[in-house]
């Protein structure tokens, strides 16, 4: 359990533009994603950080706006009690691929350009953060690892306040490639859990949110989106690149988070849902397993046929939006897919649903090598 650790800050950078407003503009939209589709930098600050490469620097974009709506000061008296986990797959890799190719001269400052973490390490200084600034790298998994390490660190009283993001940019050339060769990518639009689902479609995002103890943001009057009711991961011993048929990591993943919590509980599950038949197949096993028949009358969403595939910022990136929409007063549609594959036997939302407010979100997030992590979300309406 997290008993009071909040969330009071949100923030976003995606292919819809610069700012959590593009993101829920998105959602309300409910439009899928047809192909593969990069950062616009519209509308954000994003050039003002020359210096950093775009991963980073959208990473700071989002973590200042994360940083704007949680109130914070820009320059901290309590210092060593915050700070700042950026989760990544590919870290610098596309960046520095492409200036590998480029005719640019080589600059000094290319060794911080290219060094994984560098949004982090550049945010914590421009606002002074003095505890932990660290990175995670768990393949698709990161971002929400991020966000159960930030738990933790709160948790044992190593910080008060936690800049929690990630970013990822595989909308590069050579790595797009290697996707499409592993067969992984679809050639229309994404369609989690249907029937004649193909695969995924990639994405750059960036992403972060403010994690605080109660107690901290109740002394500042911090403004509260929701609160972290659980946070866990786990790890399944499969083939490192195909997904368990009995979704064993989802499901173990999925029991320690559930543990203090009933399956009517829940009102409604973000799932990973890639698109990818044998990845859908597996995680709606392990859900089954871990949640009993209750499993099949629980709504639930992929985010991916709107978002796409951000990789290590797909956790993050789609938590904020699973609290957008639920602030807001609606659970998202999974926009690619009209009919789901009865196979799964799930309650796929394909429509914009109401969401009152009550009960939680269950929140999913998976990575080649069997890890798989788990968020128990609930959250404030405006």
């Amino acid at each position: 359990m997290t008993d009071g650790i909040v969330i009071t800050g949100l923030g976003a950078h995606t292919h819809f533009g610069g700012g959590t407003k593009a993101l829920l503009h998105a959602l309300e939209q409910q439009a899928p994603l047809s192909g593969s589709t990069c950062f616009d930098a519209g509308g954000t600050r994003v050039h003002e950080l020359r210096h950093l490469s775009r991963s980073a620097a959208a990473f700071a974009a989002a973590a200042e706006e994360a940083w704007r709506a949680a109130g914070l000061p820009d320059r901290l008296e309590d210092a060593d009690r915050f700070a700042l986990l950026e989760g990544s797959s590919l870290g610098p890799l596309p960046d520095a691929i492409e200036a590998m190719r480029s005719t640019a001269r080589v600059r000094p400052t290319d060794l911080l350009r290219f060094m994984a973490g560098s949004g982090g390490v550049h945010f914590a200084q421009r606002h002074g953060i003095e505890g932990t600034v660290s990175g995670v790298c768990a393949g698709s998994a990161s971002g929400a690892l991020a966000i159960v390490d930030g738990v933790r660190l709160i948790r044992t009283g190593a910080a008060d306040v936690v800049v929690a993001g990630a970013v990822d940019r595989p909308m590069q050339d050579d790595i797009v490639q290697r996707f499409r060769a592993a067969g992984i990518l679809t050639a229309d639009c994404c369609r989690p859990y249907a029937t004649d689902r193909n695969g995924t479609t990639l994405a750059d995002a960036a992403g972060a949110i403010i994690l605080e103890s109660r107690a901290h943001a109740a002394r500042r009057g911090a403004p509260v989106y929701g609160q972290l009711c659980a946070a866990d991961v786990a790890t399944e011993s499969a083939d490192g690149a195909t997904p368990d048929p009995t979704g064993d990591g989802v499901a173990h993943a999925t029991r320690k988070v559930m543990a203090t919590f009933q399956p009517a509980r829940i009102s409604w599950i973000k799932g990973h849902g890639t698109g990818t038949p044998k990845g859908d197949a597996s995680e709606c096993a392990g859900l089954r397993c871990a949640l009993g028949p209750a499993f099949a009358r629980i709504p639930i969403t992929s985010l991916k046929s709107t978002l796409g595939h951000s990789l290590g910022a797909s956790g993050m990136v789609e938590c904020i939006a699973a609290v957008l929409a639920a602030h807001r007063g609606f659970v998202p549609a999974t926009s690619g897919t009209r009919v789901p594959d009865p196979l799964l036997n799930i309650d796929l939302v394909t429509e914009p649903r109401p969401f009152d407010g009550a009960g939680v979100i269950l929140m999913l997030s998976q990575s080649f090598g069997g890890r798989c992590a788990a968020l128990v979300v609930s959250v404030c309406q405006c």
